[in-house]
């Protein structure tokens, strides 16, 4: 756990901005931290000068495409991420039936469909497709709730 100190009206704003687009602050910069390992660089020119004016947060300039474009392949890796772990969750319980006396067939061929599932759709995923990102996200989460 990561924690650190942060002006409330700027975590406000950063809050609403994740909003719009369908996401929560803490998934973004999960998201975030992730691409700094991955690329083993800051994902972005700390020198370039911020594409929105403050303090209001007025957009500078037309740079919807381009805004889009970074906030779909954010979605699409919060949703990547969502499927890494889903299959994770599927093959411990899948360790966990098989060590068991008698095993529940119909529980491993479902979770071992849904974790192929997951993993398909982890390879496949268009970060430009928002409905079929929503989608994926939504069946993804909904399976996990009910494990619970």
């Amino acid at each position: 756990m990561v924690r650190f100190r942060i002006e409330g009206d700027l975590k406000k704003r950063a809050e609403e901005v994740c909003a719009r687009t369908g996401m929560e602050l803490n998934d973004v910069l999960r998201t975030f931290l992730r691409r700094i390992v991955i690329d083993g660089a800051i994902p972005f020119d700390l020198n370039t000068p911020a594409r929105v004016a403050e303090p209001e947060g007025t957009p500078y300039g037309q740079y919807g495409e381009f805004l889009t474009d970074d906030l779909a392949h954010l979605k699409a890796e919060s949703v990547i991420t969502l499927l890494s772990s889903f299959a994770a969750n599927r093959a411990h319980r899948i360790a966990i039936e098989k060590r068991k006396a008698r095993p529940n067939r119909e529980n491993l061929t479902r979770w071992e469909a849904e974790a192929r599932d997951a993993m398909t759709y982890r390879r496949t995923i268009n970060a430009k497709d928002d409905k079929l990102l929503s989608t994926i996200e939504k069946k993804f989460t909904d399976l996990l709730a009910a494990d619970d």
